[in-house]
């Protein structure tokens, strides 16, 4: 009997990326596109539904193709996914808007009258979250309201793009617990979508996709498969948060590790059997084998980018990280100063050379990670530190992050494709 083939898709927030498994895990074939963003100004970050879909369509084509197999040799299909990204769509299932992004920063205006709405300790106790932050689903939801108040008529679905994918794929929309727990609208000790939060978006359950657990199979391809070049009857597994399948397909869990991760979002991730406490920024949710995991993240990787619109010199983040490389430590007294919320502009007081511009802006994003890595756990320096992520390409970046922490961080060949890949195999169990 043929050994099980695994397509694993992780769609990510800077590129889709897919690839094919085989029963051990070894990478046959791949493919990795840029995600495609509409050109909206500032502060909106969308995606085109229909895009979205044609992407999907060429990566898993092109990842067959370079594993010289096709579609009906698969066992499963396993998806990974960014979390918050959503569209609405109507009962005629086109989409009603484009896809926000997590992102976009238009959630702000979303979130303040939900922090008057929702008591901050049930938020807290309901989502694992301590804070009703702009970039949440539910923050998004409710700009949405309030700017356009016609798409909220019964009909009307409001799917992450995970669920999207999985209903083009298996005809219902599905999310995992993992996901939907990063939403703002799930219930944590409920297992269930939070009325209040609901209420407070106005949207109701059937508005949402269906619940299943991370790293089960809920449905299987159907008809509509055929168009991405996939058989009918592949199962298709919840491979949760592109973070949490990273980290799974590190095993973090079997080191007890804290893992860091180096791209668009600059994360510290650690997992425990037991749900870990609330605190102010961080995030909680569930992670395989009945685990939970706490988070704390912020956009790095977007931040490099915006740095390079602003310093000369610098076309992509590799510019910048060449660039930083050439001040000193301390980047000569120059500072940068975060604003998370959009309500400044933190290049417009950036001043000095270029390169000691960019270390400036480089060293605040360490020292923001340092201290994730001291608030996610009093135990840290008796953990290892594994680093992962596109930033591991510069030698400058984790270097920077390990002597800022007094330890020398241990990179992982790990991203979230392998830990959806392990899932799937987990699932299905040892070939014949």
């Amino acid at each position: 009997m043929a050994e099980p083939l695994i397509l694993a898709a992780d769609l990510g927030s800077t590129s889709l990326k897919v690839a094919v498994f085989d029963a051990h895990l070894r990478r046959l074939g791949a493919a990795d596109l840029d995600v495609r963003y509409l050109s909206t100004p500032p502060p909106a970050v969308e995606l085109d539904a229909a895009e979205a879909r044609e992407d999907l369509a060429r990566a898993l084509g092109e990842a067959l193709r370079a594993a010289g197999v096709a579609g009906a040799s698969l066992a499963s299909v396993a998806l990974s996914s960014q979390a918050q990204t959503f569209a609405v769509f109507g009962p005629d299932g086109r989409a009603r808007t484009p896809f926000l992004s997590w992102l976009d920063r238009r959630g702000e205006q979303g979130a303040r009258p939900l922090r008057e709405a929702l008591d901050a300790r049930e938020f807290a106790r309901h989502t694992g979250m301590g804070f009703v932050s702009g970039g949440l689903q539910v923050s998004l939801v409710r700009y949405l309201r309030d700017a356009r108040p016609e798409l909220f008529v019964p009909e009307n679905a409001f799917l992450q793009l995970p669920s999207f994918v999985v209903r083009e794929l298996t005809g219902a929309p599905w999310i995992d617990e993992n996901l939907a727990a990063m939403s703002g609208l799930y219930s944590l000790p409920g297992r269930d979508w939070w009325p209040a939060a609901l209420d407070a978006a106005s949207l109701t359950p059937a508005q949402l996709p269906r619940l299943a657990a991370m790293g089960a199979a809920p449905a299987r391809t159907g008809a509509g498969a055929a168009a991405f070049g996939l058989p009918a009857g592949l199962p298709v597994v919840l491979a949760g948060n592109d973070q949490t399948a990273c980290a799974y397909g590190a095993a973090i869990h079997e080191h007890g590790a804290i893992l860091l991760t180096l791209g668009t979002a600059q994360v510290a991730y650690v997992c425990s059997d037991e749900r870990l406490p609330t605190a102010p920024g961080a995030m909680t949710g569930p992670y395989p084998g009945g685990r939970f995991y706490k988070l704390l993240c912020s956009a790095g990787g977007s931040v490099l980018s915006d740095a390079c619109a602003h310093i000369e010199g610098c076309e992509t983040v590799a510019d910048l990280l060449r660039l930083a490389a050439d001040s000193p430590p301390g980047a000569r007294g120059i500072r940068f100063a975060f604003d998370r919320t959009g309500a400044t502009d933190p290049w417009r007081d950036l001043r000095g050379a270029p390169a000691d511009r960019a270390r400036a802006v480089l060293e605040a994003l360490v020292d923001e990670l340092a201290g994730y890595v001291h608030a996610l756990a009093e135990d840290w320096r008796a953990r290892p530190l594994f680093v992962t992520g596109g930033g591991t390409r510069s030698e400058l970046w984790p270097r920077l992050v390990g002597e800022r922490l007094g330890t020398t961080l241990r990179p992982v060949d790990a991203d979230p494709l392998l830990g959806a890949a392990r899932l799937a195999l987990e699932l299905a169990g040892p070939a014949d």
